[in-house]
């Protein structure tokens, strides 16, 4: 086989990774439990059906230049050390610091879950910048990206309207209903022909989609409109204008039913940026002219699905909106209650601070620093910089956003629109923890990371 089919055979199989991320097919090998035999979701080690795809990539890509002299060459000429030589420091104390991570962790099965996410996600951006995508094959990247979306928008929709996510292992999927307690609803007053009444309460599921919670879809689906925006800055026929504004009524509306507060924030951040840099473009006339069109016409989009939907729904997006209703009201006040606890835990020692608990490790150090909690009452911090400063401590904090930032940094000079796609992802991760906590949230991370590293279909 010639290395122009092999490469082609890899590209698929990376096309077939974004397009598949949000399913969580998996087969759980090893539990975990900290807390008298309660089983929490972050003692599980497993092996997601995307995972064996991604490693299909890196293992197509890596061993090839491991095992060739002339590869090493070019990739060395690559790198640049002396121009790199500060991102290189960088990787390497990471590396070091997580290894020495693993080698002090209480639980060491749990800390290498969260490191070797980091691996893989660094993996991943190594591997798409090796590829070099051009043009052609980033447009088919983003395209396998956002038909994910789409497929999860359309899930979303027939999860909302049946009030119930089916249970399937080998989908991923776990059951839910709004007449469960502990499953993510809206409260209300109002009666509605598809909630559930509990307790005289009328509750309404939110939509799952794929994903294990409505927040870690909402973020999904907010950064797969954002990529349908970028999409549509430079498309050429009727016919995708069509399709793409189609596929983005469908994401749209699974966005409005997943009722994420910290997703909507997310998409306005990087809607507002989007349009900023087009707005302050001087290029080619005629581009920017067709751009400005483009970006209007997707929140001509947005805002009319969601405006149709609060419409109908009134009674769910004002409880939503406005914190009211006990269920929301305990949501905020135990956001800030874990803001909390997160600040007396890191300063709880020295070792918290600088340190900080281990990869994985929070809720264990929640128990140790106050064990007379009840099990349920050990939650992550909803907030991902939070969460990785109390695992990581200042010095594994500030590694890990220094090289965030200089790959951000990279992704700026040559493909500045996707710095909107970054935004909504940082502004997002203000208010949940899946970002770091969970394989879903990392691999969407470094996953939108990686794409921005490919030649942009838009400029």
């Amino acid at each position: 086989m010639n290395l122009t089919k092999t490469r082609q055979i890899i590209l698929y199989f990376l096309y077939s990774f974004l397009f598949l991320l949000p399913w969580q097919t998996r087969l759980i090998y090893s539990e975990s439990s900290f807390f008298s035999g309660r089983l929490l979701e972050y003692g599980r080690s497993s092996l997601y059906a995307t995972e064996l795809i991604l490693w299909v990539v890196i293992l197509g890509v890596g061993l090839p230049i491991i095992f060739s002299r002339r590869s090493w060459a070019q990739v060395l000429e690559k790198i640049n050390l002396s121009k790199n030589f500060s991102r290189l420091i960088i990787l390497i104390s990471i590396f070091l610091l997580l290894a020495f991570y693993l080698f002090l962790s209480p639980f060491p099965d749990i800390s290498y879950n969260t490191i070797f996410r980091v691996l893989e996600g660094l993996c991943l951006i190594v591997i798409v910048h090796e590829l070099t995508l051009t043009q052609s094959e980033n447009r088919r990247a983003l395209y396998a990206f956002w038909l994910g979306g789409v497929g999860q928008g359309l899930l979303a929709i027939w999860q909302f309207f049946s009030q119930s996510v089916m249970a399937s292992k080998w989908l991923g999927l776990a059951a839910h209903s709004a007449a469960n307690l502990g499953d993510f609803v809206i409260e209300t007053g109002a009666v509605g022909i598809s909630s559930a009444a509990v307790g005289g309460v009328e509750r309404w599921l939110r939509a799952y989609g794929a994903f294990p919670s409505p927040n870690i879809l909402g973020a999904f689906l907010a950064t797969a409109f954002l990529v349908g925006v970028i999409l549509t800055l430079h498309v050429k026929t009727v016919r995708e204008r069509l399709g793409l504004a189609v596929g983005q009524i469908f994401i749209s509306a699974g966005l409005f039913f997943s009722f994420s507060r910290s997703a909507w924030v997310g998409l306005i951040a990087g809607l507002v940026y989007l349009g900023i840099i087009i707005w302050r473009r001087q290029n080619s006339p005629e581009v920017v002219k067709y751009q400005k069109i483009a970006w209007r016409w997707n929140l001509f989009i947005l805002g009319a699905t969601a405006l149709l939907l609060a419409t109908i729904y009134s009674p769910l997006i004002t409880t939503r909106l406005s914190g009211s209703g006990p269920l929301e009201a305990r949501s905020i006040n135990d956001r800030f209650s874990q803001v909390s606890t997160w600040t007396a835990l890191i300063s709880a020692t020295p070792r918290n601070f600088l340190l900080g608990a281990g990869p994985g490790l929070y809720t264990y150090a929640l128990r140790q620093y106050n064990p007379n909690f009840s099990s349920w009452a050990y939650d992550q911090v909803h907030n991902t910089y939070l969460l990785i400063f109390a695992e990581l401590g200042l010095l594994g904090f500030v590694l890990l956003f220094f090289l965030s930032f200089s790959i951000i940094n990279l992704i700026k000079k040559q493909n500045p629109l996707w710095l909107a796609v970054i935004a909504a992802m940082l502004a997002a991760a203000l208010f949940d923890h899946f970002w770091w906590s969970l394989y879903a949230g990392q691999m969407l991370w470094w996953g939108v990371l990686a794409l921005g590293l490919g030649r942009s279909s838009a400029e």
